[in-house]
């Protein structure tokens, strides 16, 4: 499968025309345009309807997976949604990637305590991974050979715990619950996506990652360290994010994460923070992936 995939690549692919991590900076800044998309945001209904036409026209078909959620605190029940957008629907031979696209709903580790209560602006964590998932669903048809389909999910939700309390990732959670055993055409394999943006920080492989696929996980940075060495190989501990609901589902995933972010859920998190290049290491890196080293990771399911 491998050697079918990399020919088919190498002949079809096309050059791309703006430099690496353009569109994906661009759609960054557009979907920070209209503001955080917590659970309660003012204007979060538009947000989420611009994401699926942005997802329709990288020609997904769209799902709305509606589901509600509490806060872990209050209690209070919040309606949420997951977009799941199918590129080739009918082909049993898939895989995922996906990103939360919710943002924060309190800037809890800002500096400025009168701060804490506010919103973050969220443009590097729950923008940066949907742009740069985004910008590649939307060269899927030329980097993916016919037979070969994806799964690309925006996940809400992520954002609704509390540290030393829990109740992130409730979308993921959501997705998981809807895969049955042995479901036909369930994608093989997921990459998750999460504050991908910053040029503070770096991308280590998660200690979960190396543990629910080691094979992909090493992969993974294989490829993106010979581009950069902020793809590095220094040890990190586990985290929990939308890749372990999906390992537990039977979708063995990894997290691609920017470490060591300092305006992590604070008000500085902000689209001066988010750097085109640092976006186009992280989509550039899946692209490669995805036309060198696919077939090693679908099997016989073509």
């Amino acid at each position: 499968m491998r050697a079918i995939v990399l020919a088919w690549a190498l002949a079809a692919l096309p050059a791309r025309a703006a430099p690496a991590g353009a569109e994906a900076h661009r759609l960054v800044k557009k979907l920070a345009s209209f503001g955080q998309r917590y659970a309660g945001a003012p204007r979060r209904k538009e947000a989420v309807a611009l994401l699926a036409r942005l997802m329709r026209e990288r020609k997904l078909s769209v799902e709305r997976q509606e589901f509600t959620a509490a806060d872990p605190r209050s209690g209070k029940s919040w309606d949420m949604v997951n977009l799941v957008g199918k590129f080739r629907p009918d082909a049993p031979c898939r895989f995922l990637i996906g990103s939360h696209f919710d943002t924060r709903h309190a800037a809890e580790e800002d500096p400025d305590p009168a701060l804490r209560s506010r919103p973050i602006p969220g443009a590097n964590d729950g923008t940066s991974g949907t742009a740069v998932v985004l910008a590649l669903a939307g060269r899927l048809a030329s980097l993916l050979p016919p037979t070969v389909g994806a799964d690309v999910v925006l996940f809400d939700g992520e954002e609704m715990g509390y540290p030393g309390v829990g109740g992130y990732c409730k979308g993921s959670e959501h997705y998981a619950r809807g895969l049955s055993p042995g479901l036909n055409g369930k994608a093989k394999f997921g990459i998750i996506l999460d504050m991908v943006g910053s040029p503070e920080t770096d991308f280590r492989i998660e200690a979960a990652s190396a543990r629910l696929h080691p094979a992909l996980a090493d992969t993974g940075w294989e490829i993106g360290a010979a581009k950069s060495p902020a793809f590095s190989r220094k040890p990190q501990g586990a985290i929990g994010d939308d890749h372990v609901p999906l390992s537990q589902a039977g979708i063995p995933a990894i997290l691609i994460i920017g470490w060591g972010y300092p305006q992590w859920h604070t008000t500085r998190d902000s689209v001066d923070r988010v750097s085109r290049q640092r976006l186009g290491l992280v989509q550039d890196t899946l692209e490669d992936f995805l036309k060198t080293r696919l077939g090693d990771f679908l099997g016989d399911c073509h």
